[in-house]
Parts: structure tokens; sequence; C-alpha cells
């Protein structure tokens, strides 16, 4: 497998493990809907979508050798 589809991989597991955590701990009553909704849109805005930057697949090709 290589290294781009570990990453993947994994990137992917981590973002469903913690949607399952947060949709139990909604179900649960342990939390409420809008301080999730509060804290996915200031992490979008200003956490990990401002950090975000597109790149060519010749780029990313380049990392793989």
């Amino acid at each position: 497998m290589k290294i781009l589809d570990r990453t993947g991989l994994a990137i992917f597991s981590t973002i469903v493990l913690i949607i399952s955590i947060v949709m139990c701990m909604i179900i649960f009553d342990w939390v409420s809907i809008n301080t999730v909704t509060g804290i996915v849109s200031r992490t979008l805005n200003y956490g990990v979508g401002s950090k975000i930057v597109s790149v060519s697949y010749t780029h990313l090709r380049a990392h793989e050798t």
C-alpha cells in the first residue's frame, strides 16, 4: 500500500471515529447540537479550513518517490 493510500485511510478512519463520538454525545444528550455546530463552524473558518492548500497531481507524485 502506498504512503498516500495509508495516509488517506488513516485520515478517513480518524474522521469517522470523531463523527461517531460526536453523534453518540448528541444522542445521549451529553452535548447540544448548537455547541457542536459552533465548534465545527469555528474550526472550518479559523482552523483546518484556513490551512488547506491545493497542490497539483504532479506535486503529489513528486513526494511518492
